[in-house]
């Protein structure tokens, strides 16, 4: 295995030995967790809408209501039309994750079931799909659909003809207007029909995700994209992914561990390796694929391996180019595991038991590709664990997960003295990632490389993040710019972008917080060769082949700063970006500056940008 080991090390640390700031200290966590993909990067805009879960005392599913009088509703285990793929690899599916919405009229006048607030944007085109079939003895039934929303019906049809068999409807409309419009499914005269899923999606989605969403994931220079987490992570089955959308069963958390707290417990398998290698590269970053070392075998592993790496006269590379991607998708970066060790995931308990279970997993991966870069997982830093599984795993795993989170509570907004303290709460625990980075080097060889995988604000997922936040961000920024080749630190993924730090996303619009806007300015360092003279802890520069770019942070919420240009020379472009507060949800607002003279104030809670020609 040397020759395989060697290869893989060489690329790890990359990040230590080449001159240029590696792309990879700006990756971001793709994880299924509250509202990343539902209403966030999901372009679906119906909920439940694979009827998960127990039902209502009326026997309707979440978020769906019933409507009409002389209505049964019922939902049912058997003949359900969702499908799994991976009953022979991992876990049965659960009791609640798979059903079908049965919908019986036994007064003959008109009812069903019904969905509010759906935010349909105007000028967009949209597709509704139900899959359904003949519920009762009838030869056929006769269905109702509507749409409608602010005194307007977009659609409305009576469809003839459903027989016993699964068949999905398709419907198209134009929307000229914005509207919280009303879906409703049912029937006006007797009979029965079981529903099996809908969806609604505006045409212009990517892979059914929300083109503004992508749009900021670029735009914030996502350079890796760890999926499909995190925790998640022990509850991903990927062959389900491989089956069409509408057809993979909801997934239900079995740690109760807080995946999907925003979805009544469920996750409803709406991406799959397909859709991330497609995000991926539109906006040309790279995977970082997370296996489940607990539930999948070491062989089907290496299957999804062969998947995503393998040629087309391989059995699964095969299958993915009858799917439509003859190439390999080339996934370098695979991790045994999320958080092993940790009592909120399942699986081994001690270092040496994981060191055996992932080197059963390692093995199967490289012997189906020997160039990728295995990450190896823990709960670190630990010393026993780094003794017994990192070291040991080295030669397979040459990177180690390591995830750090700054715990900052109680926050006071109240008053100025106490946002003046929250601040530096928020600030000041910056210094936490070298106080973490050491520990785990005091157990762990420098030739071994850390990946910084997950890290953020603790808890700042369930708030609305302001400058505060924004001026964390830029110093770990900063100080991971000076760290990474010291520390061998080869790659670095913010947990996590969408609607949980720096892309809030709302029913019909998507900005960039201020930790986005902070991402944003930080990610044209990338690729650049760090002008070390010149960077300190409050400013770093890159050179490029057209120009110098350097920022510059104004961490004081009191105080002006001066700053002198260490080179001569009119800057081609100079941007400065300041808040007013550090208030939730408080932004930076940008202004041009023009100047001949090498010496700028900042003022208090800002960054300077600065674009040099050489």
């Amino acid at each position: 295995m040397s020759k395989t080991v060697s290869s893989a090390v060489g690329m790890v640390r990359m990040g230590a030995d080449t001159k240029y700031l590696p792309r990879s200290l700006f990756g971001q966590n793709l994880e299924h967790t509250r509202s990343c993909i539902y209403q966030g990067l999901s372009a679906q805009l119906i909920r439940n809408r694979k009827f998960a879960g127990k039902p209502s005392r009326d026997g309707v599913a979440s978020e769906w209501l019933p409507w009409g009088e002389g209505m049964f509703y019922e939902m049912l285990w058997k003949s359900i039309f969702l499908k799994h793929e991976t009953t022979e690899y991992g876990q049965m599916p659960r009791r609640n994750e798979c059903f079908t919405q049965g919908v019986s009229n036994y007064g003959g006048t008109p009812g069903g079931i019904r969905q509010t607030g759906l935010a349909l944007s105007g000028g967009e085109k949209y597709t509704l799909r139900i899959a359904w079939r003949n519920g009762g003895d009838r030869g056929t039934v006769e269905t109702l659909v509507k749409l409608s929303g602010n005194g307007i019906v977009f659609l409305q049809e009576k469809v003839s003809g459903i027989t016993s068999d699964w068949s999905i409807a398709e419907f198209h409309f134009p929307c000229e207007c914005d509207a919280d419009a009303e879906l409703s499914i049912g029937l006006d005269t007797c009979g029965s029909v079981w529903l099996g899923m809908v969806s609604l999606m505006s045409d212009s989605n990517f892979h059914g995700m929300r083109p503004d969403v992508i749009a900021h994931l670029k735009a914030i220079g996502t350079s890796l994209i760890r999926w499909p987490g995190g925790n998640f992570a022990g509850e991903y089955l990927w062959r389900d992914g491989l089956l069409p959308a509408d057809e993979r069963k909801p997934s239900q958390s079995f740690m109760e561990i807080e995946t999907q707290p925003y979805t009544n417990g469920f996750d409803y398998n709406e991406l799959g390796t397909d859709d991330i290698i497609a995000l991926c590269r539109e906006i040309g970053a790279e995977p970082f694929f997370t296996i489940n070392p607990v539930w999948f075998s070491p062989e089907e592993s290496a299957a999804w391996v062969e998947y995503c790496n393998g040629s087309a006269d391989t059995p699964l590379g095969k299958l993915r180019a009858e799917r439509g991607f003859p190439e390999p998708f080339n996934v370098r970066f695979w991790s045994l595991g999320n958080e092993m060790g940790f009592g909120h995931m399942e699986g081994t308990k001690n270092g040496g038991q994981y060191a055996a279970l992932g080197r059963r997993h390692a093995e199967a991966l490289l012997n189906v590709d020997k160039n990728i870069t295995i990450c190896s997982s823990g709960p670190y830093p630990d010393a026993e664990w780094c003794r017994d599984a990192a070291v040991p795993l080295s030669d397979a795993a040459p990177l180690v997960s390591l995830h750090h989170y700054c715990v900052v509570e109680p926050l006071d907004f109240t008053s100025k003295e106490a946002c003046h303290k929250t601040y530096h709460d928020i600030i000041d625990r910056t210094a936490e990632y070298e106080e973490w980075v050491l520990k785990m080097r005091q157990d762990l060889p420098l030739s071994v490389a850390i990946s910084l995988d997950e890290w953020n604000v603790w808890y700042g997922w369930y708030r609305n993040p302001g400058a505060a936040e924004g001026i964390f961000t830029a110093r770990f920024y900063l100080w991971l710019f000076n760290a990474y080749r010291k520390y061998n630190i080869a790659c670095a993924c913010y947990f996590e972008a969408v609607n949980e730090g720096a892309i809030r996303v709302d029913a019909r619009k998507s900005e960039l917080t201020a930790n986005g806007q902070v991402m944003a300015l930080m990610s044209p360092h990338a690729g650049g060769i760090p002008c070390e003279l010149w960077n300190t802890e409050k400013s770093f520069a890159t050179r490029h082949e057209n120009g110098i770019y350097m920022t510059v942070l104004n961490d004081s919420d009191t105080e002006n700063m001066d700053f002198t240009l260490p080179v001569s020379g009119i800057p081609e472009k100079m941007t400065l970006w300041t808040a007013s507060n550090i208030y939730p949800g408080s932004r930076f607002v940008s202004s041009e500056l023009q100047t001949e003279n090498s010496k700028v104030t900042l003022p208090p809670l800002s960054l300077l940008t600065i674009w040099l020609k050489q």
